[in-house]
């Protein structure tokens, strides 16, 4: 797990993108989030596509946070929790589970970004930084 998670923050930082065209980076950062939706809707069909939007919502997520090795600490803290929970997690619920997941993080981002405050005191960059781990290990599963 530890080594396809890292080759894939690897092929996610090698992405060549300019970005010029004048829009404020939360509506990239909204696109993102409409790209994991179109991905985890349906999720028997199109599973390249998916990959793909998956991958594109990871890059365009990390690219506008202002840490400069963000997705790289991101990778880290999946791999220790991956650790931490186990096996068992993933193999009990499979693909099905990570896109639960996944998905309730996604609308605690909207969520959050409408109300500007919280009750547990997690920011929307702690969001997102769970909605790339949860897409990481989502594209891990399927490669096996």
């Amino acid at each position: 797990m530890e080594k396809r998670i890292n080759d894939l923050i690897n092929e996610i930082l090698e992405y060549k993108i300019q970005f010029g065209n004048g829009l404020q980076d939360e509506v990239y950062i909204d696109l993102s989030m409409l790209l994991l939706k179109k991905a985890i809707s349906s999720y028997r069909f199109f599973r390249f596509f998916k990959k793909v939007y998956i991958k594109a919502a990871i890059f365009l997520l990390n690219y506008f946070q202002k840490e400069p090795d963000f997705l790289e600490e991101t990778g880290k803290v999946v791999i220790s929790k991956n650790k931490d929970y186990g096996d068992m997690n993933l193999k009990e619920f499979g693909k099905f589970g990570i896109i639960v997941r996944l998905n309730d993080k996604i609308n605690r981002y909207y969520n959050i970004k409408e109300k500007e405050t919280t009750e547990v005191n997690e920011s929307l960059v702690d969001t997102i930084r769970d909605i790339i781990g949860y897409c990481l290990l989502l594209l891990c599963y399927t490669r096996k």
